[in-house]
């Protein structure tokens, strides 16, 4: 049978077996389950005015068709007419709106003649009848993706002139569609489906999979994992169902509780979810994995042909924000065999429609946004089943070397340390920890080239970790990165600019030995490769000079520091950041090796403190490490009221700069306990409370062995001390002795520091206080 729709349309149906219930029904099914987390939607839409037009838009899988069905049990129920008709092409969707005009009262006749446009106008016949219907309607139309079918040829189904129409003066509309684009739709009120609640999301698991399948929080989690989206919480909690209603087969694992199969999605996830549901001749066969294919296939019909391709780059980056202005570039997608854009444009156009059939959330910052603003997020469970298809085609390299490459270009030549854009900056970090766990997986291994820019981008994330405070992330990107490391020659440059992070992780977490001589390798490749004088080199050569000196090797830091000082003065220049900050360290080491003193030290620091904050703003944190150690210099000189003043501004805006829980942010609580500590500042009762409370902060973000949670610890005891409990005073010296012992050496100062402290309190009389 061909059905045409005056020239456009033209439908091809063969027949299987003969229909048992009749060509078509209007009136709705059944749902057999209870609907979860709709009935706020529900009721609003109930309760709307007569004539009220609703769509309620999102993609496959979301429980638009379930949640409109439930509204027809309700509307049922409050004494409303209620028709359904079917929009999945146009053949359903004339048979159904025929079938309507027949039950509203049309004749025969008059419906034949219509629907042959020998005697007016099908949609017309049908919505004069709907006018002239005396009681309360609702007539649902469900699956209407192809919203070319509802429109009059050439037209469109906002003219309100097609098969959808202002329902007066008693009926309501509701369509469901998987198009939510605003100027497809036009006055009709839009109403979008988003993921469940994980409470409501866990019901769903719970009523379909029946007792035994495990606990609430059990539930909970699988739905997390399923990423709380209907149908696939559906699919899973019948698959449990038919599964538990069967015995185990001996050799065959088939999972039988909600933990089981969460487990077993990481390595089953297409087959679990694909899995038949249903016991005996009732068993059947749902594809729910292909369920975004079927938005893809009518994105292409419709002319936007790169929609799956471009959906499959982005499922490689991670579930975060992905500025897509930045890490799509035109001319790499051009070169790429796997799409065909004709221009900028045409991408734009093709993020735009996946926004609008719900594969994508689009963020559209106002106009005067940079284009960084500019993002779009993929659900994990549909990212999870794009690479899933990208995996079966054998192109997950190719994709996954463009998405590295997109990377890479959007970190370069970022300063992890502009606080501007520390926000963008953690996204990349996020996308560059997905991109590494995906390339160690990669069976064919990685290219040079994108060997080279995974380097780039996993070396400018863990920059910005390190700087702010971010160990564990550093750690996780070190991991992911490290296996690898043998795709490119140590001696790379962007190989190097890893090592040299990663240096820089093990001096930040409490492992100066290993750091140092990282470094010092570092430093000789990059010397023989980049020059003695390449910027990235003399960077090198200032951390190993910061490294010296809190090694307590402050004569061979100084040196550093002042060669250091000289280059980048005549290479950068005076007023460059880096010059200022080698000016700052160097400034710190006179202090200590008491060749700056009083005046002359604060005149230096107040000097380095004027240039940061020109060149990089008041609250930068290289101008807050200034102001920081001008406060320790203000204590030195015997100035603790200015001092005290000092460390209370750097707190106030380290915490609102980096967050409360930043290391360079407990430094400064740190330091500004102490001066409160030594002026009499804080309760005596109250004292050794906070050391408690930075003691647990520092221990976990930097560890229990770092050498900063180890001063506070320090301090923890001298306080215990002056309180009168020696003997807890003296056990904590003695640990920190210890761990400072282990990983600074036994002749550290701050090993000997502690070390004389735990003498001074042995020695003296019993009841007397430690100062």
């Amino acid at each position: 049978m061909y059905i045409a729709h005056r020239d456009q349309f033209i439908t091809h149906f063969h027949q299987q077996m003969p229909a048992l219930a009749g060509t078509v029904s209007i009136t709705p099914s059944l749902t057999g389950f209870p609907v979860r987390g709709r009935s706020a939607l529900l009721e609003s839409i109930l309760g709307s005015e007569p004539g009220s037009v609703h769509v309620v838009h999102a993609a496959g899988g979301y429980g638009k068709t379930t949640a409109a069905l439930d509204l027809t049990t309700q509307a049922r129920a409050r004494g409303y007419d209620v028709w359904w008709i079917s929009a999945a092409d146009y053949s359903a969707l004339s048979t159904g709106m025929r079938a309507l005009a027949l039950r509203l009262g049309a004749s025969p006749e008059r419906v034949r003649l219509a629907w042959t446009g020998a005697d007016g106008d099908a949609p017309d016949l049908v919505w004069e009848f709907l006018g002239a219907h005396p009681r309360p309607w609702f007539v649902v139309i469900d699956g209407a993706d192809d919203t070319r079918i509802l429109a009059l040829p050439g037209g469109s189904v906002a003219d309100g002139n097609g098969w959808i129409r202002g329902p007066r003066p008693h009926g309501r509309v509701l369509v469901t569609s998987r198009n939510g684009n605003a100027e497809t739709w036009g006055a009709w009120q839009r109403h979008a489906l988003h993921e469940l609640s994980t409470r409501e999301a866990a019901q769903i698991l719970l009523d379909r999979a029946g007792p035994g399948a495990g606990t609430q929080k059990d539930a909970e989690r699988l739905a997390d994992r399923l990423g709380r989206i209907p149908l696939f919480l559906h699919q899973a909690g019948l698959y449990l169902a038919r599964v538990r209603a069967s015995p185990p087969w001996p050799g065959v694992f088939a999972p039988r509780t909600f933990e089981e199969y969460r487990t077993g999605l990481n390595d089953q996830f297409g087959e679990l979810l694909d899995s038949p549901v249903g016991t005996g001749i009732a068993q059947r066969s749902v594809r729910v994995t292909t369920t975004w294919e079927i938005s893809l296939d009518l994105l292409s019909d419709l002319g936007v042909t790169q929609a799956r391709p471009l959906m499959r780059l982005f499922s490689h980056f991670a579930d975060v924000d992905i500025p897509y202005v930045l890490v799509l570039d035109p001319d790499a997608l051009e070169r790429s065999p796997l799409f065909a854009f004709e221009s900028t444009d045409d991408i734009q156009r093709t993020i735009d429609s996946l926004a609008d059939f719900g594969l994508i959330l689009k963020n559209s910052p106002d106009l005067a946004s940079s284009a960084s603003e500019y993002s779009l997020m993929v659900h994990a469970v549909i990212s999870e089943t794009m690479r899933a298809s990208v995996d079966a085609r054998g192109e997950c390299g190719s994709y996954l070397a463009l998405a590295v490459h997109g990377l890479a270009s959007a970190v370069r030549g970022r300063d992890s340390r502009n606080t501007d854009d520390w926000r963008i900056r953690s996204m990349f970090l996020s996308h560059t920890l997905r991109l590494s766990t995906l390339a160690y997986t990669l069976s064919d291994g990685l290219d040079e080239e994108t060997a080279s820019d995974l380097f780039e981008a996993v070396a400018a994330s863990m920059d910005y970790a390190l700087s702010t405070g971010s160990l564990e992330q550093a750690r996780w990107l070190r991991k992911a990165a490290e296996p690898l490391r043998e795709k490119l020659s140590s001696m790379h440059p962007c190989v190097l600019q890893y090592r040299y992070q990663v240096a820089r992780l093990q001096d930040r977490g409490g492992n100066p030995g290993a750091g140092e001589e990282e470094y010092r390798l570092v430093l000789d490749d990059r010397a023989r490769v980049l020059g003695l004088l390449h910027p990235e080199t003399l960077r090198t050569r200032h951390a190993l000079a910061w490294l010296l000196a809190q090694k307590g090797d402050l004569p061979a830091a100084e040196a550093e520091y002042r060669a250091v000082l000289d280059e980048r003065s005549r290479v950068l220049g005076v007023s460059h950041p880096h010059t200022l900050w080698t000016r700052h360290d160097l400034a710190l080491i006179l202090v200590r090796l008491g060749r700056l003193t009083g005046e002359e030290a604060e005149a230096e620091y107040r000097a380095v403190l004027a240039e940061r904050s020109r060149a990089l703003g008041a609250s930068h944190p290289h101008t807050l490490w200034t102001r920081h150690d001008l406060a320790w210099v203000l204590a030195q000189q015997g100035k603790p009221a200015a001092a005290e003043a000092e460390y209370r501004a750097v707190l106030d805006e380290r915490t609102r700069v980096l967050g409360a829980s930043h290391p360079d942010t407990l430094s400064a609580r740190h330091a500004l306990l102490r001066i409160l500590v030594q002026r009499g500042g804080i309760p005596s009762d109250e004292v050794e409370a906070e050391y408690r409370t930075v003691l647990t902060e520092r221990s976990r973000v930097l560890g229990a062995s770092h050498p900063q949670t180890l001063w506070t610890r320090h301090d923890l005891a001298w306080v215990l001390a002056r309180r009168g409990d020696p003997t807890t005073a003296e056990a904590e010296y003695r640990a920190v002795l210890k761990e400072r012992a282990r990983i600074l050496g036994e002749s550290h100062p701050e090993t000997e520091k502690t070390r004389n402290r735990l003498s001074a309190l042995t020695a003296a009389p019993e009841g007397s206080t430690h100062g």
